[in-house]
């Protein structure tokens, strides 16, 4: 079943053009006792182009993996989605947390869902994700997708004792409305 609603969803934004995605962008954003934290951005052509869906396929399988656990706060989740913005102030870990996102970076207005993507023990475990079939994504009308002046769209937070590295897939729409796809992109902290 979630093989048929991957595909229908990756058909309903098919027919793609060109890519539109300049590279993928590790930021340094913090060291603290909990490890170092990193950003991972999409960096697209222009200001106004979308992310709709990070995910790996048959062919192109998402992977983000440490050589340590990624840190996980108690009080946070695997998607940026579960972390509280009232919250952030009051509970300093939840400021390391490791989560996914397409654009926001807590739960304010953030509409970013999943299909198919098991992240359990990246929650329980701050285990690596893996999927052949999985992906995370949010609508072409959420605001979170769209690019602003700086040309990046925020995908993730990471925090590790570790280095990082992953490798994903992006699905898009550009500026003037132009749908594009990049398989098998890949970041790396060393």
């Amino acid at each position: 079943m979630n093989k048929f609603l991957l595909s229908s969803f990756f058909m309903v934004i098919s027919f793609c053009t060109h890519a539109q995605l300049e590279r993928l962008v590790l930021e340094r954003v913090d060291s603290s006792s909990y490890g170092i934290t990193y950003r991972v951005y999409a960096a697209v052509k222009s200001a106004g182009d979308q992310i709709l869906v990070v995910f790996g396929d048959q062919l192109h399988e998402l992977r983000i993996e440490s050589t340590a656990p990624f840190f996980q706060s108690t009080v946070g989740g695997a998607l940026a989605t579960q972390v509280r913005k009232n919250q952030l102030e009051i509970v300093e870990e939840l400021r390391y947390d490791s989560w996914l996102t397409i654009g926001y970076e807590n739960n304010y207005e953030n509409r970013t869902k999943t299909l198919g993507l098991e992240l359990t023990t990246f929650e329980q475990q701050g285990a690596k994700i893996e999927a052949h079939d999985g992906a995370w994504y949010c609508l072409p009308t959420d605001q979170q997708t769209v690019a602003d002046d700086t040309k990046q769209i925020l995908l993730m937070q990471l925090t590790t004792k570790g280095h990082i590295s992953g490798t994903l897939s992006l699905m898009g729409r550009t500026v003037s409305g132009e749908n594009f796809e990049v398989r098998g992109i890949s970041f790396s902290s060393h």
